[in-house]
């Protein structure tokens, strides 16, 4: 009998096409006369019908912002009164504020890459907010040196207030307790009041995303000396 190196070259493609045609029905199921697989029994089959499952669209800094201040209870409350030292240890009340629109903010601390964004926006728009007869505050856990070197090095010129204690923070509801871990004994967060002339919280904004947050304050603020 002859073996198969000493096959004709036609039967030797014929046992190949063979082999051939066993590996595909091991791997997809018999292949019919379309030559379309035959779906081996229990596997998964397609579904021409499916369709994709669409994503809900991601809300922007905007959207985020204004959804959260929707669940803020503070809007109408008086403003908790404070005073605190500026970077140059001189007090600030929020009594002298009175008469004026404040935009009052806190945030974690100076120098970082969010709270510079933040700080730098009110900045730029200073001037609209003067005309709009309101002022602008921030306050932080640093230190009044730290505040100063944190204006020179931006050329900020609005006050910035420390807080070491946390009491204030407390009052306006800008500081989480946290009594274990590494983020112990606490963290601020980021958040802004719009108070109005008579001490009033006409707005608040209890999540801020940093960039883009000065111009959706200042649009509130005139939407609301308007109304």
């Amino acid at each position: 009998m002859r073996n198969f190196l000493t096959t004709s070259r036609s039967t030797r493609l014929l046992a190949l096409a063979a082999l051939c045609m066993t590996s595909c029905v091991s791997r997809h199921g018999a292949v019919g006369s379309s030559g379309v697989g035959t779906p081996v029994p229990g596997a998964p089959t397609p579904d021409a019908t499916t369709t994709p499952v669409l994503q809900p669209p991601t809300p922007t800094p905007a959207e985020t912002e204004e959804a959260a201040s929707g669940r803020s209870s503070a809007v109408g409350k008086p403003a908790p009164d404070f005073t605190l030292p500026d970077a140059f240890e001189r007090p600030t009340s929020l009594t002298r504020q009175r008469g004026k629109w404040l935009v009052l903010y806190f945030y974690p601390g100076d120098d970082t890459p969010g709270c510079t964004c933040q700080a730098t926006e009110f900045t730029a728009l200073l001037k609209k907010f003067d005309a709009l007869n309101a002022k602008v505050i921030g306050v932080s856990p640093d230190s009044p040196a730290t505040h100063q070197y944190f204006m020179r090095k931006y050329g900020l010129n609005f006050p910035l207030l420390s807080d070491p204690s946390h009491d204030v923070m407390r009052d306006y509801g800008a500081w989480l307790e946290v009594k274990e871990g590494p983020a112990a004994p606490g963290r601020v967060l980021r958040s802004t009041y719009l108070i109005d002339p008579g001490g009033k919280v006409a707005w608040h904004w209890p999540e801020v995303i940093p960039q883009g947050h000065a111009e959706r304050v200042k649009e509130k603020l005139s939407q609301l000396s308007a109304s």
